[in-house]
Protein backbone atom coordinates (compact mmCIF):
# COMPACT_ATOMS: atom_id res chain seq x y z
CA UNK A 1 0.00 0.00 0.00
CA UNK A 2 1.97 3.05 -1.46
CA UNK A 3 1.02 6.12 0.45
CA UNK A 4 1.16 9.35 -1.16
CA UNK A 5 3.78 11.94 -0.07
CA UNK A 6 0.87 14.42 1.57
CA UNK A 7 -0.72 11.97 3.95
CA UNK A 8 -4.24 12.66 2.82
CA UNK A 9 -5.68 10.65 5.94
CA UNK A 10 -3.69 12.49 8.62
CA UNK A 11 -5.50 15.82 10.13
CA UNK A 12 -4.39 18.51 8.31
CA UNK A 13 -3.16 20.19 11.59
CA UNK A 14 0.53 19.49 11.82
CA UNK A 15 0.87 19.16 15.60
CA UNK A 16 -1.84 16.53 15.52
CA UNK A 17 -0.37 14.34 13.14
CA UNK A 18 2.21 12.57 14.61
CA UNK A 19 -0.15 12.26 17.84
CA UNK A 20 -2.60 10.63 15.73
CA UNK A 21 -0.36 8.27 13.54
CA UNK A 22 1.21 7.01 16.95
CA UNK A 23 -2.49 6.28 18.17
CA UNK A 24 -3.55 4.40 14.52
CA UNK A 25 -0.29 2.51 15.06
CA UNK A 26 -1.26 1.54 18.69
CA UNK A 27 -4.36 0.39 17.71
CA UNK A 28 -3.23 -2.15 15.12
CA UNK A 29 -0.53 -3.34 17.55
CA UNK A 30 -3.52 -4.33 20.07
CA UNK A 31 -5.94 -5.54 16.97
CA UNK A 32 -3.58 -8.63 16.78
CA UNK A 33 -2.30 -7.97 13.20
CA UNK A 34 0.26 -10.18 12.34
CA UNK A 35 3.78 -10.46 13.66
CA UNK A 36 5.90 -8.85 10.76
CA UNK A 37 2.98 -5.93 10.84
CA UNK A 38 3.37 -5.05 14.69
CA UNK A 39 7.17 -4.95 14.72
CA UNK A 40 7.17 -2.54 11.86
CA UNK A 41 4.21 -0.31 13.88
CA UNK A 42 6.14 -0.50 16.93
CA UNK A 43 9.10 0.58 15.50
CA UNK A 44 7.61 3.56 14.27
CA UNK A 45 6.15 4.58 17.22
CA UNK A 46 9.51 4.25 19.02
CA UNK A 47 10.61 6.80 15.99
CA UNK A 48 7.96 9.27 16.70
CA UNK A 49 8.75 9.31 20.50
CA UNK A 50 12.10 9.80 19.79
CA UNK A 51 11.72 12.80 17.59
CA UNK A 52 9.13 14.48 19.88
CA UNK A 53 12.15 14.34 22.72
CA UNK A 54 14.63 15.66 20.76
CA UNK A 55 13.08 19.17 19.33
CA UNK A 56 16.02 21.43 18.95
CA UNK A 57 15.89 24.88 20.62
CA UNK A 58 15.41 27.91 18.44
CA UNK A 59 18.45 30.07 19.56
CA UNK A 60 18.26 33.70 20.55
CA UNK A 61 20.23 35.96 18.05
CA UNK A 62 21.91 38.50 19.98
CA UNK A 63 21.12 42.25 19.48
CA UNK A 64 24.04 44.81 18.17
CA UNK A 65 24.99 47.24 19.74
CA UNK A 66 24.40 50.88 18.43
CA UNK A 67 27.72 52.97 18.31
CA UNK A 68 26.99 56.24 20.23
CA UNK A 69 27.96 59.37 17.87
CA UNK A 70 30.27 62.34 19.06
CA UNK A 71 28.95 65.68 19.83
CA UNK A 72 31.54 68.05 18.01
CA UNK A 73 32.34 70.88 20.52
CA UNK A 74 30.72 74.50 19.35
CA UNK A 75 33.42 76.73 19.28
CA UNK A 76 32.64 80.38 21.36
CA UNK A 77 32.68 83.47 19.60
CA UNK A 78 34.77 85.80 20.96
CA UNK A 79 33.28 89.32 21.41
CA UNK A 80 34.77 92.65 20.89
CA UNK A 81 35.37 92.91 24.93
CA UNK A 82 37.60 89.57 24.36
CA UNK A 83 39.44 90.96 21.53
CA UNK A 84 40.37 94.02 23.11
CA UNK A 85 41.84 92.05 26.29
CA UNK A 86 43.77 90.14 23.75
CA UNK A 87 45.97 92.10 22.71
CA UNK A 88 46.66 95.69 21.14
CA UNK A 89 48.89 94.16 18.23
CA UNK A 90 47.12 94.62 15.33
CA UNK A 91 48.53 91.59 13.62
CA UNK A 92 47.18 89.57 16.04
CA UNK A 93 43.64 91.53 15.42
CA UNK A 94 44.71 90.55 11.49
CA UNK A 95 44.83 87.38 12.14
CA UNK A 96 41.36 87.07 13.74
CA UNK A 97 39.87 89.40 10.97
CA UNK A 98 38.09 87.78 7.85
CA UNK A 99 40.27 87.00 4.61
CA UNK A 100 37.80 89.57 3.04
CA UNK A 101 38.47 92.46 5.68
CA UNK A 102 38.63 96.06 4.66
CA UNK A 103 41.01 98.60 6.67
CA UNK A 104 38.61 100.32 8.83
CA UNK A 105 35.52 99.22 11.42
CA UNK A 106 32.80 97.10 10.37
CA UNK A 107 29.60 97.56 11.65
CA UNK A 108 28.38 95.27 14.12
CA UNK A 109 25.01 94.47 13.36
CA UNK A 110 22.36 97.17 13.31
CA UNK A 111 24.83 99.32 15.98
CA UNK A 112 27.83 101.01 14.53
CA UNK A 113 30.07 99.79 16.75
CA UNK A 114 34.12 99.48 15.91
CA UNK A 115 34.93 95.53 16.63
CA UNK A 116 37.74 93.89 16.57
CA UNK A 117 38.09 93.65 13.07
CA UNK A 118 39.97 96.47 12.59
CA UNK A 119 42.53 95.41 9.98
CA UNK A 120 45.75 97.93 10.43
CA UNK A 121 48.65 98.19 8.51
CA UNK A 122 51.39 96.86 10.51
CA UNK A 123 53.07 99.74 12.84
CA UNK A 124 49.01 101.49 13.45
CA UNK A 125 48.12 101.70 16.90
CA UNK A 126 45.52 99.79 17.99
CA UNK A 127 41.76 102.01 17.62
CA UNK A 128 39.98 100.07 20.86
CA UNK A 129 42.84 101.76 23.50
CA UNK A 130 41.81 105.19 22.55
CA UNK A 131 45.16 106.16 20.94
CA UNK A 132 44.70 108.56 17.81
CA UNK A 133 43.74 106.93 14.82
CA UNK A 134 42.98 108.35 11.32
CA UNK A 135 39.53 108.95 11.13
CA UNK A 136 38.06 106.53 8.83
CA UNK A 137 34.74 105.92 7.60
CA UNK A 138 33.14 102.96 8.49
CA UNK A 139 32.44 99.49 5.99
CA UNK A 140 29.06 98.17 5.53
CA UNK A 141 28.98 93.94 5.66
CA UNK A 142 27.72 94.62 1.64
CA UNK A 143 31.01 96.55 0.57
Amino acid sequence: MALSKRNAYLPKNPQRSEEHLVQVLCSVIQDGAPDLLQQIAMGVCQILQKKKKKKKKKKKKKKKKKKKKKKKKKKKKKKADEYMKASTCPDKLRALSDSRAVIGCRPRGTDRVPTARCDWPCGRPCRFEGERAPTLTLTTMSE
